[in-house]
């Protein structure tokens, strides 16, 4: 299988005709936990820049992140049901969320921070590295690491509205500004979000509204020269209303969620390779309150103090050092019991960057975390560059990560005491080729993950280590511009994964998924337009029988394979203004994307369409 791979990949290599690639980000921020050279990168990574969200037309983030190789996302319903992201087959708690560096982690959540409540007006660029990035960020960077960028506007002053309609009664808005007044800069991004929505259940008659308010302040003083200070927040209110699984349409199923973060940040640099200094501290507190057979109130909180350090010695070797502090507490009220947990854990960090001239570097990494529930825990990574040639490049890491319990699991464990981190061995390899100067890129990696203690449910519906898994497979990616005006962009990922325990495969990862966009932006006409497709094999779910007994057994509840197309449209009405139309689910395949435990698959929404306006000013 892997040599066909590889075969495909020399084919296109040596015979597809390319022309001018030049969009490629040069710097990245997730890699190092600082700007750094994409080019130079051990690992795998994915970007989508604001020119690319935008010609897409998604709202929310896991609309974007669909596209990514590597990734699978499933969600329970139409927009603001509960959303699933799944990087390389891992588990969606073993993915870390920053935006602008800050940790955006719920430990009161089964899958650390839910994204389907993200909206990307205010981003500038997602970054998403795929395999563990413990030895840097810590816990839950066992699969991954999404880091999300929000717009830096720098010394210009501006900003847009839009607003837009579409199909189920859906309305939104959103109002961006911006602005430097000498030392001081700023950006404030406001959105709204409604819609009817659609039943959750099939053939279902009792319509799942959904609303989203969100607001984010970045501000930023220059002290001096070197130094600086920013502050920067975010607050988003939801309210989803959801079904009996995807079984009974049911009235007065609401899910009512408010997060808010801060983060106050100084940083020290100073050019011609002095060192650079990061003191910064947060707090964050996640809200969810649910009305369905009774109240249930779920409340977390976190606060992190962090420094790093950074030092260069010449040219060729880069030290940087780090302590973090974090404290955690969750708090989950029902109708029939009240749980309150804390958490506090200390960590360092210790990574090592040396380059060998132009043609190989390489990243040495340590962390050590210290926590007083589950004990200490260390990890590490080794990652490569190497540059055969100007157009072929080799990269490959090898590393440890680990996800400890939070307070949610730690809640409901049958033994909190025994309770133990989830741990993985990883490694990947790939190889790197650009045609014609740079003008197009291909890139094909192996990766494989090899997970222990895998925190799960027993029969008496507590938490304990039962089980082992492992991942593993082949992504590919061609980007392609075959005349200056078009960029084609085709990514394919082959997963196999198993639960050592059972022996199947794992619940809702497809073993193949391609995706294909089509991106037409011409400088000499006011129109541009985006084309997509993803295909995706059969996807296997849990299934609960009638004695309550629990299986993961593709003969028993698939969800089909199939594709759906999306589109986008945007028309320049003048220098400042142009109206975008977006349709998903071209030809209303209504790919399902999960099915409950008793087997019913979850409603989707089918051929939909949103029209809209937006006006920079």
């Amino acid at each position: 299988m892997y040599i066909r791979l590889f075969s495909y990949f020399l084919f296109f290599t040596a015979f597809v005709p390319v022309k001018a690639q030049d969009e490629l980000p040069e710097q990245v921020t997730v890699a190092h936990r600082m700007e750094a050279e994409l080019s130079e990168m051990g690992g795998s990574l994915s970007i989508f820049g604001r020119d690319e969200i935008d010609l897409m037309g998604g709202l929310f983030v896991a609309d974007i992140l669909r596209w990514s190789p590597g990734v699978s996302l499933t969600r329970t319903g139409g927009p603001g049901q509960n959303t699933k992201m799944y990087v390389r087959g891992t588990e969606p708690r073993h993915t870390l969320l920053l935006i602008d560096g800050m940790e955006i982690r719920n430990t009161n959540s089964p899958d650390g921070f839910d994204i389907v409540n993200l909206p990307t007006g205010d981003i500038e660029r997602i970054e998403l590295i795929r395999g563990p990035h413990s030895p840097l960020y810590g816990a839950d960077a066992l699969g991954g690491v999404l880091n999300i960028v929000t717009r830096d506007v720098g010394g210009k002053s501006g900003g847009y509205s839009q607003v837009s309609m579409g199909s189920y009664g859906t309305l939104s808005g959103a109002l961006h500004a911006y602005g430097r007044e000498q030392k001081l800069h700023y950006s404030v991004h406001g959105s709204l979000f409604n819609t009817d929505g659609f039943s959750v259940v099939e053939e279902g008659s009792e319509l799942d509204p959904y609303e989203n308010q969100s607001v984010s302040l970045s501000m930023g003083y220059d002290l001096s020269k070197s130094l600086a200070l920013k502050f920067n927040a975010r607050l988003i209110e939801a309210e989803t209303h959801y079904d009996n699984a995807a079984s009974l349409d049911a009235i007065g199923y609401i899910s009512e969620t408010q997060n808010m973060a801060f983060m106050l940040a100084m940083t020290r640099q100073i050019e011609l390779g002095a060192p650079l200094d990061r003191f910064a501290i947060s707090h964050k507190e996640f809200q969810q309150d649910t009305m369905d057979f009774g109240f249930s109130h779920y409340f977390s909180q976190a606060r992190k103090a962090e420094w790093q350090r950074t030092i260069n010695f010449g040219e060729q070797t880069r030290l940087m050092v780090g302590l973090d502090y974090l404290e955690e507490e969750g708090l989950q009220q029902t109708a029939w019991s009240r749980i309150l947990e804390k958490l506090r854990s200390t960590s360092g960090f210790v990574q090592v960057r040396k380059s060998y001239g132009e043609s190989f570097a390489v990243d040495l990494g340590t962390r050590l975390d210290d926590s007083d529930n589950w004990g200490s825990e260390a990890t590490w990574r080794v990652a490569a560059s190497y540059r055969i040639s100007s157009s072929t490049r080799l990269k490959g890491s090898i590393s440890t990560g680990f996800s400890p319990p939070n307070v949610y699991y730690l809640a409901n464990a049958q033994d909190p005491k025994t309770l133990q981190p989830e741990e993985s061995n990883s490694y990947d390899f790939g190889i790197e080729h650009t045609l014609f100067n740079g003008n197009a890129f291909l890139g094909l990696t192996y990766f494989r993950n090899d997970i222990d203690d895998l925190m799960g449910w027993n029969a008496d519906y507590k938490v304990i280590n039962i089980d082992q898994a492992k991942t593993r497979g082949v992504e590919t990616s061609l980007n392609w511009m075959p005349f200056d005006d078009w960029r084609i962009m085709l990514d394919w990922t082959h997963l196999l994964t198993e639960d050592l325990a059972t022996g199947k495969q794992l619940d809702f990862r497809p073993e193949n998924q391609l995706g294909v966009r089509i991106f037409w932006q011409p400088t000499d006409l006011n129109f541009s337009a985006f084309l997509g497709a993803r295909h995706r094999s059969v996807l296997y779910n849990v299934f609960t029988d009638s004695a309550w007994n629990t299986f993961n057994n593709e003969e028993v509840n698939p969800s089909p394979g199939g594709t759906s197309w999306e589109a986008a449209l945007q028309y320049k009405l003048s220098a400042n203004a142009h109206l975008f139309l977006r349709g998903e689910d071209l030809f209303n395949q209504q790919l399902e994307e999960m099915r409950d435990y008793n087997g019913n698959p979850y409603a989707v929404s089918g051929r939909a369409f949103r029209l809209g306006l937006k006006w920079r000013f």
